[in-house]
């Protein structure tokens, strides 16, 4: 597993999350079986991801009303959470999808 970054979130660029959507359509991208299990298994979260916000872009959810949005996996009060943002919003270095390495 490594987290990837497009090009548009680098050197503090940001993007719009349905277009970041589009990209990563190209990307071996990680569902989101992986989150719950790397929340039940915190041993295999490396210390390098604190202080990111790492999405699960293989599973795609979407609102009553609409709305498309993603899970994603945090460090927070001494602990990991599960969370989600909605694919409206901007997305920065500090938010990378999770993705499987290639070989």
């Amino acid at each position: 597993m490594l987290l990837h970054l497009a090009e548009e979130q680098k050197n503090g660029r940001m993007i719009r999350g349905d277009k970041l959507r589009k990209i990563l359509e190209a990307e071996p991208v990680l569902t989101d079986n992986w989150l719950d299990f790397l929340l039940a298994n915190p041993e295999y979260i490396p210390e390098s991801w604190k202080g990111k916000v790492v999405f699960l872009w293989g599973t795609g959810y979407r609102s009553p009303v609409g709305t498309l949005y993603v899970r994603c996996l945090c460090f927070l009060d001494e602990r990991w959470y599960w969370f989600y943002d909605w694919l409206g919003v901007d997305w920065n270095q500090m938010v990378p999808a999770l993705v499987l390495a290639s070989s």
